[in-house]
């Protein structure tokens, strides 16, 4: 039982991180969070060293620091469709993740697709048409919208990237333990994410005023992010990774309903029954 238990905390301390992070995503410029958000992760994530082993080699500290570019951009993509989407509707297209991973693994690790998971996609499939469906429309436009949305095609790609580093940490978890592998690619992601704003904004100058403005905000989210990495990884340690993961997405519903609510947003109903599809999609799918 105790998996449960962790797996469940885990679903909503993640609903909690997105309601969160869409508060500050109202004001906050997307880079220049996930930049704050990433610092403060690290100065969190301290707690954890007395139980990690840095005597890692070389070779896999270049494969987490590779997984590591793949999170940075999938958190960078997903905080631009945020800012601007209804959390109610970018959270539920979050579930289509596990039916990326299962796709790629085919293609690149050769493993079949099963009768069930075909099942499971395809409802991830008409989750998303109910989700994008409006009144007066042709049948085909819900599928055209999701694509031609410019946050949306942010959201789809976000889920692509981080399919293929949930690949490789599958891989790199097989050589270190949970809680040194969390430590290490938050300190990567940190230097990824310092480097994206000098590109980007000329150097640290947002990141400081940022600070300042909502530093309390994003360091309660650290503290969330890491506690929900680390309930996880735990839930994994203790039973089958899919069933873990089952429950983990029901922070969609939590957060379409909560979320929806607390931030006034519309077509609640269709939304909550179109994260229940793609939840029994889920299920099947992992």
């Amino acid at each position: 039982m105790i998996w449960q238990i962790y797996a469940f905390l885990g679903a909503l301390t993640l609903s909690l991180i997105y309601i969160i992070e869409k508060k500050i995503l109202f004001r906050e410029h997307p880079l220049n969070f996930c930049t704050i958000l990433a610092l403060f992760s690290v100065i969190t994530s301290f707690v954890l060293f007395p139980y990690i082993n840095l005597n890692i080699d070389k070779s896999l500290f270049v494969i987490i620091y590779i997984s590591s570019i793949g999170w940075t951009f999938s958190g960078w993509y997903l905080a631009k469709a945020m800012h601007h989407m209804q959390l109610s509707h970018s959270t539920p297209l979050l579930n289509f993740t596990p039916a990326v991973v299962v796709i790629l693994a085919f293609i690149f690790l050769r493993d079949l697709l099963s009768l069930k998971q075909f099942f499971g996609i395809g409802l991830l499939v008409i989750g998303a048409y109910v989700l994008e469906t409006h009144k007066r429309k042709d049948l085909f436009h819900p599928f055209r919208s999701l694509l031609k949305s410019k946050y949306g095609s942010y959201i789809i790609l976000s889920i692509m990237i981080s399919a293929v580093s949930s690949i490789l940490d599958k891989f790199i978890l097989g050589f270190i333990g949970s809680l040194t592998y969390i430590f290490t690619i938050q300190i990567f992601i940190l230097i990824n994410f310092i480097a994206l704003t000098y590109i980007f904004e000329g150097g640290l100058t947002p990141t400081k005023l940022g600070i300042k403005k909502i530093g309390l905000w994003v360091l309660l989210l650290a503290i969330l992010t890491v506690s929900r990495r680390v309930l996880t990884a735990e839930a994994i340690s203790l039973t089958h990774v899919g069933l873990v993961i089952a429950i983990l997405y029901t922070s969609t519903l939590i957060t379409v309903i909560f979320g929806g609510k607390l931030f006034h947003e519309k077509h609640l109903l269709k939304k909550t029954l179109a994260v229940i599809i793609m939840l029994a999609g889920v299920f099947l799918t992992i």
